[in-house]
């Protein structure tokens, strides 16, 4: 089914931030409107039916938090926070006042244009998500999102997806990871797995801003995201990667 373009207007106060963000979003087949203050969001929801709100906190007539109130309807419309208020308890605020996600500036326009579509997806007549939710498929080597989209990956990307989901939120140390690519054998060149990781990372969030994988210096990597589940059958081990042949020993 084609989706089509999501409709956006950009509430900031910043002028060259506001007119950068609707270029780059634009560029990437967006229709975008912009205004810098409440009354001119007022004005032009009159005349364009925008799908996602991207509200600035700190406007000069009426603050984001109160306009994602009022404008609150999630059958209509989403709402995406950026600010430059990082705490918890603005986030928490933002959420709970109806926006969908809450994002801190500086703001990648991948990760804004991504969590703008995850919305538009979710309002477009006719899309609904599927019952069987994330899942992840080792032999085809896809991602498959609730709404019916998927991700090609590598056969290192799956192998090392596939061992984080297993426990959401646990760190794996790179040796551990090493251990899942090679499967008993010695050696993953460094920055072949410096390279994978940085890859797989950004795959994951240009797909879904729902989909992170973090790493802590010193300790190694994790997956926060939702639940993905192994297409059934497929559980076994994977075999181990052309790259594994070397008799190099990753260091962390």
């Amino acid at each position: 089914m084609s989706i089509t373009a999501p409709r956006v207007i950009i509430v900031e106060d910043n002028m060259d931030l506001c007119e950068e963000l609707a270029f780059q979003l634009e560029r990437l087949g967006m229709e975008v409107r912009t205004t810098h203050h409440a009354a001119g969001l007022d004005a032009v929801m009159q005349v364009f039916d925008a799908r996602v709100l991207v509200l600035d906190v700190q406007l000069p007539d009426e603050d984001g938090f109160s306009i994602a109130r009022r404008m609150y309807d999630p059958a209509r419309r989403g709402i995406v926070m950026m600010t430059a208020r990082g705490e918890v308890e603005d986030r928490v605020r933002g959420i709970a006042g109806g926006a969908d996600a809450y994002l801190v500036k500086p703001v990648d326009v991948r990760e804004l244009a991504a969590m703008i579509r995850h919305i538009n997806r979710r309002l477009v007549p006719g899309v609904r998500l599927a019952e069987s939710g994330w899942l992840l498929d080792p032999v085809a080597q896809r991602l498959h999102a609730p709404d019916g989209e998927t991700l090609a990956l590598a056969k290192d990307e799956v192998a090392v997806l596939r061992h984080l989901i297993e426990q959401p939120g646990a760190v794996f140390d790179r040796d551990d990871i090493v251990a899942q690519l090679c499967m008993g054998q010695r050696g993953y060149p460094e920055a072949r797995l410096n390279a994978l990781l940085c890859r797989l990372r950004q795959k994951l969030l240009n797909f879904h801003h729902s989909l992170r994988l973090h790493s802590w210096r010193s300790r190694g990597y994790a997956f926060v995201g939702p639940t993905v589940r192994v297409e059934a059958g497929l559980t076994g081990p994977s075999q181990a990667t052309e790259a594994c042949q070397s008799p190099q020993v990753c260091r962390g």
